[in-house]
């Protein structure tokens, strides 16, 4: 057996067994060795090599990405509270002063929630007040009416439930003595499912069809790269992909520096778009989960 197999290579095929930790998404806060079986046999997981070389990075930036839309809300009602209060009163026929205090509140839990995600602090707290705001918004302004806004909310929601999702995953798992049933998921596995379902929304308010050529192939390889990421398969490099190309199609899409005209809705619409770019970059770190082709793919 030496013969073939050196002690110091023994030692070292093992111990990176043993460094090897892997969770029900795919990894456990995203920690790989980089020797064991992995280097003896060659074998390398495109996805588990992007995840461990951006666990750092990618959360942050996601972040950040996905809190910008609710900063830029949160400044937006408070340069101009007057006037949505006015729209409010207005609309709803409402006190002006109960309008007023209405816009108020909602100004802070935007500003305040962004500033204690980004800080993780209370990080489930935070989205909950996020996602309540959201949900006053829409009634608010009345965005249940056109499907694409609409749309383009359920998105921000699920990048918010995927945020929560991913502070669950950085949590230290609890040891459970009984054996798992292989027919059993976690919740953070149904959770991770049911974002990857709404979190090409945004993508899909976005994207028109048309009779050209040109229009039509940009459909096809979207709903394509979409139907990836709602499958589960090769979801971390699908996620790079998607997130890379809906930020180049925001920036010239939304580019509200240009415009004259409804700058001020570009602008919203460009900070929502940033969001869902950052639920993508938190896919690629958090994984898939359980309810996906690749984790399937390692059963089978």
């Amino acid at each position: 057996m030496k013969q073939f197999f050196p002690e110091s290579g023994m030692k070292q095929i093992f111990s990176g067994i043993r460094n090897e930790k892997i969770s029900e998404s795919g990894i456990r806060n995203n920690t790989f060795s980089e020797t064991g079986l992995e280097i003896f046999l060659g074998m390398r997981n495109p996805d588990i090599s992007v995840a461990r070389k951006t666990k750092k990075i990618l959360p942050t930036i996601g972040r950040l990405l996905l809190i910008s839309t609710f900063v830029e809300d949160g400044i937006r009602l408070l340069f101009n509270t007057a006037d949505h209060a006015s729209h409010f009163s207005e609309t709803w026929g409402m006190n002006y002063n109960f309008a007023y205090f209405l816009t108020i509140v909602m100004m802070f839990n935007l500003l305040c929630g962004s500033l204690l995600v980004m800080l993780r602090f209370k990080v489930t707290e935070s989205c909950a007040v996020l996602a309540t705001t959201i949900f006053f918004q829409v009634v608010l302004y009345q965005l249940y009416g056109t499907y694409h806004l609409l749309g383009r909310n359920i998105s921000i929601l699920a990048a918010l439930l995927l945020l929560v999702t991913e502070n669950m995953l950085q949590k230290p798992k609890k040891y459970d003595p009984l054996p798992k049933d292989e027919n059993d998921y976690d919740v953070t596995s149904v959770m991770l499912c049911c974002c990857r379902m709404f979190l090409n929304l945004m993508l899909c308010s976005m994207i028109h069809f048309d009779m050209s050529y040109r229009r039509l192939l940009l459909c096809v390889v979207s709903y394509a790269m979409m139907m990836a990421v709602w499958c589960g398969y090769k979801t971390r490099m699908i996620s790079f992909m998607l997130s890379a190309w809906l930020l180049a199609y925001n920036i010239f899409l939304n580019d509200f520096w240009n415009r004259a005209v409804n700058s001020h809705v570009i602008r919203y619409d460009f900070f929502q778009t940033l969001s869902a770019v950052g639920g993508l970059l938190l896919l690629i770190h958090t994984g898939p989960g359980e309810l996906s082709i690749d984790e399937l793919k390692k059963k089978w």
